[in-house]
């Protein structure tokens, strides 16, 4: 690169066209290629921008499927005491009946 710069400084000071062309040619390119590099990275940063939104969009589906888990086991658990209180019950007036009203309050 410091080799360039120092032909091209000589080529602007000798003032042949020909050479100048080139010189100008040679400019371009390094400035293509920093466009070029410039174009990479842009497209780089939007790329790893779009994977971290595709992360996070992950992450919250995951949180809403272990909510969506969490509520339907609050409820099984719910129906399951309902179930376990409504067999107690049924327990209680069953032996109630066999015992008399006299032994109920045992239970």
């Amino acid at each position: 690169m410091l080799s360039e710069i120092i032909r091209i400084k000589r080529v602007l000071n000798a003032g042949r066209l020909g050479e100048r062309y080139h010189v100008l040619s040679i400019l371009l390119g390094l400035s293509s290629c920093r466009e070029e590099e410039k174009v990479e990275k842009v497209e780089k940063e939007e790329e790893k921008e779009k994977e971290e939104e595709e992360e996070e969009e992950e992450e919250e589906e995951e949180e809403e499927e272990m909510e969506e888990e969490k509520e339907e086991t609050q409820e099984k658990e719910k129906e399951e005491e309902k179930e376990l209180g409504r067999r107690l019950r049924v327990f209680v007036s069953s032996h109630r009946n066999r015992l008399g009203m006299e032994g109920a309050h045992t239970f």
